[in-house]
């Protein structure tokens, strides 16, 4: 079986519910799951490339992935594959070797060329019945921790 070396993920409606808050002054806000702290952090203990592939350019986004240290953040990006395969060959990774999680009709390419791909209960239904394993936990709500504890239990072997 192969193992997994590398997770990208989208960014809103994933790691967020999707949802924007707008304050009176316009200034955006965006909401956080703090159990997927300890997602990037196992990750990165068992040698596991992140990538952050966002068709959003915002610097909320680049806070997050700072917070998060992932290894890769590439924004306003919409074909996501392509970002994709250019992080895998900068890093001497297959494709088959990655796993993706996305939520929307943008992810679908690249969640088709992965080795294994995931969906929060919320995405948008194309991406749902796309045959990607769909999560418990709603993007936003632990979505990204509960993908980093199947990959690591299933392909590093490590049970808690």
């Amino acid at each position: 079986m192969t193992s997994i070396k590398l997770i990208a993920m989208d960014c809103n409606g994933v790691l967020t519910d999707g949802s924007v808050y707008y304050l009176e002054n316009g200034q955006q806000m965006k909401r956080f799951h703090v159990l997927d702290d300890k997602g990037f952090e196992m990750l990165k203990r068992y040698g596991i490339v992140t990538a952050i592939i966002s068709g959003e350019d915002n610097p909320l986004i680049a806070a997050r992935a700072e917070k998060l240290g992932a290894d890769h953040l590439v924004m306003g990006e919409y074909d996501k594959l392509e970002v994709l395969r250019g992080i895998c060959k900068e890093r001497g990774i297959e494709l088959t070797e990655c796993a993706y999680i996305g939520d929307d009709v943008n992810d679908l390419p690249a969640m088709r060329a992965c080795g294994l791909s995931f969906a929060p209960p919320n995405a948008h239904t194309v991406v749902r019945n796309s045959g990607a394993y769909v999560t418990v936990a709603t993007g936003g709500n632990g979505c990204f921790r509960e993908v980093t504890d199947l990959i690591l239990e299933k392909y590093v072997r490590q049970s808690w």
